[in-house]
């Protein structure tokens, strides 16, 4: 038997004892109180044998109270060892009182014969009920019988009462049975025990091993899902990247033949400089299309200002935030320049903005505000979206980064627009994450600064 079974056996077998004792105690209360009125007729060991019962009484009491917090989940090496204490001390203080009342009858009459079926009563429930321990079950044994023992033989010795000898070739046989009966008994105990360890033992496997078929199958599910959304998301960025370059070619041929004729007014360049931005925040959505589906593994960059990249976010944004009636906060943009693909980092800072716009539908008017935070600590750069509307909870912050995951209504989101993002800033050597050191709801874009202006 290895260690961590013999340890969970021991538990198991001082949970047994608790049990017997709980219940075994009310019955030696019982007793105790006969025995209080019955013995008063013993003239001059009755007070003595009524003290002592009252002591049991209090020892049973005090008995109950430790077995219940054993089998509550206390069994702490101190409870046991008071529990083991209190049997002592119980078994103990009928055996005096056996010997005393033996004593004073000269092992006769009819205050012998109830002494005699009580002693013999409690030899025999004891295997029921202490057996679990050894050493409590052979203590309990020594002190009933041996002082009373010991008495029949001073009594037939000393000629007081010459029957007793046939007692002691009694108790001797009861002890030889006990002796035989607890091996046996004893064996049973720990054999049933040890199947139950084994069959817990086994359950335990087998929900360990039923855990890990559902993470596995769970695993290959994500990895499917994964791959069929790389092959669709493949697919669309053909299908879109064509589009848009037509639309891109005709803006500029557009542009190239208002030159010519010179008709090209201030008001037709801004619409077509427009139309061209928007098909470049396509080529953004696109190519981070491309990244998902392992078709691109990087775009080119190059370095380009903060604040370039956060006026161009503001100014797709701007009309939504005013239209909602939103406050957008901004700390002074530092001077600094990150090198990235400009627009596939407005279109991060965009979905940001626009998630926290949708998140503030449900806050009062007066309390919608946007706060963009930025903090630069040695070559890394920190931009901080905050907004006042109601904290993620945590379950839902574990899973906001997941494909096709959103707590939106129906079409109003595709739950791409964190994944993709995120994906586009590890592809600048960046991250993007929530975060909950904040008081209110906080995206943060982490990038690496590639020059500072007071460098």
């Amino acid at each position: 038997m290895d260690r961590i079974k013999s340890d969970s056996l021991q538990h198991i077998l001082w949970e047994e004892v608790a049990s017997k004792a709980l219940k075994s105690s009310i019955g030696f209360i019982l007793i105790a109180i006969i025995c209080f009125f019955f013995y008063a007729q013993l003239e001059k060991s009755g007070p003595f044998i009524q003290a002592l019962t009252l002591i049991i009484i209090a020892f049973n009491i005090l008995r109950m109270k430790i077995a219940k917090d054993i089998l509550g989940g206390q069994s702490t090496p101190k409870l046991k060892q008071t529990l083991k204490l209190v049997i002592y001390a119980n078994s103990l203080c009928w055996g005096i009182i056996f010997f005393v009342a033996s004593f004073e009858s000269k092992s006769e009459g009819l205050v012998f014969m109830v002494t005699m079926t009580i002693l013999m009563f409690f030899i025999a429930a004891s295997l029921a009920t202490l057996a679990y321990i050894k050493s409590i079950f052979f203590f309990h044994q020594v002190v009933i019988l041996l002082p009373t023992i010991s008495l029949f033989l001073y009594q037939d010795y000393a000629g007081i009462n010459t029957k007793t000898s046939i007692f002691v070739v009694l108790y001797i046989l009861v002890i030889l049975y006990q002796s035989r009966q607890y091996t046996t008994y004893r064996s049973e105990i720990e054999q049933r025990l040890l199947n139950q360890l084994r069959l817990t033992s086994s359950n335990e496997e087998l929900r360990r091993s039923q855990n890990l078929l559902i993470n596995q199958t769970q695993k290959l599910i994500e990895t499917s899902k994964q791959s069929a959304l790389g092959e669709m998301a493949g697919g669309l960025a053909h299908e879109i990247n064509n589009s848009t370059m037509v639309i891109l070619g005709s803006a500029q041929q557009i542009e190239r033949d208002l030159r010519i004729v010179n008709a090209l007014t201030p008001k037709n360049e801004k619409r077509i400089q427009n139309i061209v931005d928007a098909v470049e925040r396509m080529k953004t959505v696109i190519d981070g299309l491309k990244f998902f589906s392992g078709e691109m593994e990087s775009v080119d960059r190059t370095p380009t200002s903060l604040k370039s990249i956060l006026e161009r976010t503001l100014h797709y944004s701007q009309e939504m935030l005013r239209a909602h009636e939103v406050k957008l906060l901004m700390d002074k943009i530092p001077d600094v320049e990150v090198d990235s693909h400009p627009f596939q980092i407005t279109h991060i800072l965009f979905n940001l903005i626009k998630n926290a716009d949708d998140a503030l539908s449900a806050v009062e008017k007066k309390d919608r505000w946007i706060k963009i935070e930025t903090v630069i600590y040695n070559n890394r750069l920190s931009i901080h979206v905050i907004n006042s509307g109601p904290k993620i909870p945590k379950d839902i912050q574990l899973k906001l980064f997941q494909p096709f995951f959103t707590t939106k209504e129906v079409n109003r989101g595709s739950g791409l627009s964190l994944s993709s993002s995120k994906g586009i800033a590890i592809d600048h050597g960046g991250e993007l994450f929530f975060n909950d050191a904040f008081s209110h709801t906080c995206f943060t874009l982490e990038l690496i600064v590639y020059k500072r202006g007071d460098s």
